[in-house]
């Protein structure tokens, strides 16, 4: 089967990450905030508040304050959606996937495969997959959705029962 290169519309939401993944990204993020305040907020906080300021201390002050809420926001991004997964590990209920297309392209340097899969009546998401996983699958096979009742678009794929739309009709 030859694999299209992008998909036909804009899939919107991808299968949520590991809670580990997520604690340690938002860990992360909440080193670089905190630096951001120490190394460049609170030194030119000092200076744009001396008595020999200019507009370009108050400028760089308005700039480092803005990157660290950017760090700080993704710190919150990133802690939402580890309790968001570990929700899913304790509370998820399943639904069956089909998947509607595989896209992505096979470089020097880097492969890129993706499926789309509609799951739970309307919803819709995507993942990515690696090239051997895009070349077993194709449009019509069936995949195992875990997602939250409060919230469907959280959710991740189970790839121990995978079906095919020809093993299910026989």
């Amino acid at each position: 089967m030859e694999i299209q290169e992008k998909p036909s519309k804009i899939y919107v939401y991808r299968e949520t990450s590991s809670p580990t993944g997520e604690i340690i990204t938002a860990a992360v993020m909440l080193v670089l905030a905190i630096s951001t305040g120490l190394w460049l907020v609170y030194p030119n906080l000092n200076a744009a508040f001396s008595p020999d300021r200019t507009p370009k201390h108050l400028g760089n002050l308005l700039i480092y304050i803005l990157v660290m809420v950017i760090f700080l926001w993704m710190v919150f991004r990133h802690w939402r959606a580890a309790r968001d997964a570990m929700d899913l590990n304790s509370q998820s209920i399943e639904a069956q996937g089909e998947i509607l297309e595989i896209w992505g392209k096979q470089g020097r340097l880097s492969n890129e495969f993706w499926i789309a899969y509609r799951y739970y009546g309307t919803y819709e998401g995507k993942t990515e997959v690696r090239k051997k996983r895009a070349d077993e699958l194709k449009p019509g096979d069936f995949v195992q959705v875990h997602l939250l009742a409060r919230d469907p678009h959280i959710h991740y794929l189970s790839w121990e029962n995978l079906k095919s739309k020809t093993t299910e009709e026989s």
